[in-house]
């Protein structure tokens, strides 16, 4: 499986646990890279999945998932 399919699995499977509210990007990047993954391919997997309106990146390092 390709890496930036891997990072966004575990990505989606981490967001899964998030309700709709605003998530601090800080919660979101710690236990990715506690993973094993690098803030590049998280950040380019938060970028995937913003611009497919998953989730919506938001000001102050804020995301809100819309729907995975």
């Amino acid at each position: 499986m390709p890496r930036h399919e891997e990072t966004r699995l575990a990505l989606v499977e981490l967001l899964r646990t998030f309700g709709d509210a605003p998530t601090g990007l800080y919660s979101v990047g710690v236990p990715m890279v506690d993973q094993g993954f690098s803030q590049d391919e998280i950040l380019y997997a938060l970028m995937s999945l913003d611009r497919e309106k998953a989730i919506e990146l938001l000001p102050e390092n804020q995301l809100r998932v819309l729907h995975l």
